[in-house]
């Protein structure tokens, strides 16, 4: 008896912090002091995880598996799994955490996604202790908005970067799950409190460069920044600069590209 946690990791094939983090969770814990159930599932996309892709591979089909939910049981290829993940995880569990990263070309700070309007949402936000909580509605077609449709709570937790172990986020966001399951009386371990409180944002948006060429990125994740500051710089291909991007409002970057 008590909680059935799913975990999921790799829904995009290249995120593979999370991959970690779910065999690092599995081997601390103590199944005869285990209180409910755990699910993890530390690829929950093996075409992309094979191929080193974010996508799901299916013949000549290339999907977003994360904008697949609910499926279909007679749809495509990415249709289908979505079904099977839906009908044989997401319906039998009563939480869900799943584990992402950036996508390639890009950086991630460590934060959670979460509806913090949701009292156990908010709740399983604030345990994994991240960097920054982006309050937010789960994205249509999403794994997590397929598990909050279904009242079970979710959050999606960004574990820094894709297509590489970053073993000090890797165990961050394990300390993180663990408070989480702690929370929900399912192992004894103590609730490590956060050293910083994270930063709590009620929105968030992407600046897109304007023009061709290369871009030099003048911030840092987890950066603050005051509305005028220069965050980035464009250039054409012989160096002169094109465009000087500056924020448009106070805030924190949350991600950035790393791809010029």
């Amino acid at each position: 008896k008590g909680p059935i946690v799913g975990i999921t990791a790799a829904l995009h094939g290249n995120e593979v912090n999370g991959v970690s983090v779910i065999h690092r969770l599995i081997r601390g814990i103590s199944v005869e002091e285990l209180t409910g159930v755990i699910v993890a599932i530390p690829c929950a996309n093996p075409p992309g995880f094979i191929h080193r892709t974010r996508h799901f591979i299916c013949g000549q089909e290339t999907k977003d598996l994360n904008k697949c939910f609910p499926g279909k049981s007679n749809g495509e290829g990415a249709s289908q799994f979505a079904y099977c993940l839906l009908q044989k995880l997401v319906k039998k569990i009563t939480h869900l955490i799943d584990l992402h990263t950036a996508s390639h070309g890009r950086q991630n700070s460590l934060y959670a996604r979460a509806d913090m309007n949701h009292a156990v949402c908010k709740q399983m936000a604030i345990l994994q202790a991240p960097q920054i909580i982006l309050h937010s509605t789960a994205p249509d077609g999403s794994l997590r908005e397929a598990a909050m449709k279904l009242g079970k709570p979710a959050i999606t937790v960004e574990i820094g970067n894709p297509s590489s172990f970053q073993r000090v986020y890797i165990a961050h966001a394990l300390q993180g799950v663990q408070n989480v399951l702690s929370f929900l009386g399912m192992i004894h371990d103590t609730i490590e409190p956060p050293l910083v409180m994270p930063t709590i944002c009620v929105k968030s948006k992407w600046s897109f460069a304007e023009h061709g060429g290369t871009l030099q990125m003048m911030v840092e994740v987890n950066q603050w920044l005051k509305k005028g500051d220069v965050i980035a710089i464009g250039r054409n291909a012989f160096g002169d600069m094109i465009k000087q991007y500056e924020s448009t409002e106070d805030g924190i970057v949350i991600g950035r590209n790393i791809d010029p």
